[in-house]
This record gives C-alpha cells, sequence and structure tokens, in this order.
C-alpha cells in the first residue's frame, strides 16, 4: 500500500454515470508519494504497434461470482476502430473496444490497464474505461481510455 501524492483528473472528463457512452476523456494521474515495486511498462505512443498475441486486460474487478478480492486478467481480441464508434457511440481516437461481450472488463476494473505485447515487451494501449452493464453481456464490448491519443497529456502531468 502505497500513500498518495496527488490526483490529476482530465479537465475535460465528464461521467454521467455507469456503462455511460458519454464518460469522455476518462483519465486521470495517481502520483505516489514513494516509488512502487511493481514493473513498469512503456506507454503507447505508436498508431502502428506490431502486437504480439491477444491484449489482456489486468483489474481487481468483480469475476462471473461477483467480488473476487483478487488480481485478475483475461485476454482480449481488439474491436477494430471502424466497429467500435458504430456500436457504443463512442469516439474513435479517443477509444479502444476490445472483448466480444462474454468476456472483459467489469465493474472494478476501472482505471486498470489494457496491455499488449509489441517486439516481446509490454506495453499499455488502453485504460478501463466502461463496460456493459452486467460486464458480460454477450453483446457490447468493453471499451478503453485510448493511452495513444492522451499520451502527451500523460506525460505532461505525471
Amino acid at each position: 500500500i502505497h500513500d498518495v501524492e496527488r490526483i490529476k483528473v482530465h479537465p475535460q472528463f465528464y461521467y454521467a454515470g455507469s456503462w455511460d457512452p458519454t464518460a469522455h476523456y476518462d483519465v486521470a494521474i495517481i502520483k505516489l508519494k514513494t516509488a512502487s515495486n511493481f514493473p513498469t511498462v512503456a506507454l503507447n505512443t505508436n498508431q502502428a504497434l506490431e502486437l504480439s498475441g491477444t491484449p489482456t486486460v489486468v483489474g481487481w474487478g468483480e469475476d462471473e461470482t461477483g467480488s473476487s478480492g483478487f488480481l485478475e486478467y483475461v485476454k482480449l481480441g481488439i474491436v477494430q476502430d471502424d466497429r467500435c464508434p458504430t456500436m457504443l457511440q463512442s469516439e474513435k481516437t479517443r477509444e479502444v473496444c476490445a472483448g466480444n461481450g462474454w468476456v472483459g472488463a467489469c465493474d472494478g476494473d476501472s482505471g486498470g490497464p489494457l496491455l499488449a505485447r509489441n517486439n516481446g515487451q509490454w506495453v499499455q494501449i488502453g485504460i478501463t474505461s466502461y463496460a456493459p452493464i452486467g460486464c458480460q453481456t454477450g453483446r457490447d464490448p468493453s471499451v478503453f481510455a485510448s493511452v495513444k491519443y492522451f499520451y502527451w497529456w500523460i506525460t505532461n502531468n505525471a
């Protein structure tokens, strides 16, 4: 457990409630007072990553039985950029969609990473934003703030 030095929320952040497709600019920086022992991962700055394998979302959220109390992960397929906005009325450049509705992020995973392998190195490509009500609905993917889009803001406010 670490003490927090400061929290910086994106100035254009808007949230109207759970499973909110208008939750744009869903990004914040949490600066710790002391360094973490966890390894760091690179932030996605490149539009043309050579991804290998299936991206993975990590979080402390609920699973199919409810709150698990454990850090969990699930591998998710990326939904092509041109399909994501039409499915969820999301903003194409600011968000990444992943999952098929049967697996994905869930309540409590918000703020966690969507990671992918690029040339053997983990890269964070998304920040968990929202998922369908009830998590795995069999219909809609999970939505992540695009690290690539917010890279400048993240690095200038860290």
